[in-house]
């Protein structure tokens, strides 16, 4: 249950980035992610000097995957790769894109995926059923704002997930978005 609890918190947390972005402005969705990651880096700081959190205490014990090098290392580097998106993708509506295939794309592949039982052939741990699930919620979510494309993106994308280069998904995903586009 702890799976998919996390891959919730994955996709509402892409939820509430793309909805400042929007409703708010591309700035103050900036400076909000730069709090975000400033304030995780702290505590996460924190809890390694051995300091207790409080109500913290419950969210990393309900969301944090146990190997991890730092407390709070998922929420950071999914808001690190949502920064660099929004920073350096080639417009707002792609940069916004990115970030609705890494949250919906990513956390519907590890839902859906871990019910799968064909392995893809280059990665014994990653299912078609993933990829497949990471393809296509993906490609819903970022269609409104790059149209059909984005589902040409999230099916790119979703290969890309799929080989575990060794580093975060949530900066492999943005990063290699951004690449695909400028190519």
């Amino acid at each position: 249950m702890k799976e998919e609890h996390r891959q919730l918190a994955h996709v509402a947390a892409g939820l509430a980035v793309i909805l400042l972005v929007v409703f708010i402005g591309k700035q103050e969705a900036l400076l909000a992610l730069i709090a975000l990651i400033s304030a995780g880096m702290l505590f996460g700081t924190l809890k390694l000097l051995g300091f207790t959190l409080g109500p913290l205490e419950h969210l990393l014990e309900q969301f944090e995957r146990k190997k991890t090098l730092m407390p709070f290392q998922g929420a950071i580097m999914f808001a690190v790769g949502s920064l660099f998106a929004l920073t350096f993708a080639p417009t707002l509506s792609f940069g916004v894109a990115a970030i609705a295939i890494l949250a919906f794309g990513d956390g519907f592949a590890t839902y859906f995926g871990i019910k799968g039982t064909t392995k893809v052939h280059w990665n014994p741990r990653k299912t078609w059923r993933g990829l497949f699930a990471f393809a296509i919620a993906g490609g819903l979510a970022a269609a409104p704002f790059i149209g059909l494309a984005a589902f040409g993106y999230s099916t790119v994308l979703a290969f890309v997930e799929s080989v575990d280069v060794g580093v975060d998904d949530n900066l492999v995903i943005p990063v290699a978005a951004v690449v695909v586009k400028l190519i």
